[in-house]
This record gives C-alpha cells, sequence and structure tokens, in this order.
C-alpha cells in the first residue's frame, strides 16, 4: 500500500507516485425516514458482512 499526500495546489489527494486518489464512501443517513425496520436491519447485515 502507497502512502498519500496533498497534491501541489492543495486540493486532493494523490498517490506518492503523482496518479489521483479516488476516494469513495457512502452514508445511509436517509435510511431512518425512508426505510422500514427490517430494511434497515437487512441494509445493515450487509453491510457488517461486507468489512
Amino acid at each position: 500500500m502507497t502512502m498519500l499526500k496533498i497534491s501541489d495546489n492543495n486540493r486532493f489527494l494523490i498517490h506518492e507516485d503523482g496518479t489521483p486518489f479516488f476516494w469513495l464512501g457512502d452514508t445511509a443517513w436517509e435510511m431512518i425516514h425512508l426505510l422500514t425496520r427490517e430494511e434497515i436491519e437487512l441494509y445493515l447485515r450487509k453491510r457488517a458482512a461486507q468489512g
């Protein structure tokens, strides 16, 4: 695994070799409003299994 650093323009994360680092994340902030309890539990079980 390579280390990350800040790009020269201070706007991005890049790998040590200068290639862009793609940051991917997700949230489930709205699930309380949109899903049933059963759907939430299924989602959380799936996410826990994915690590």
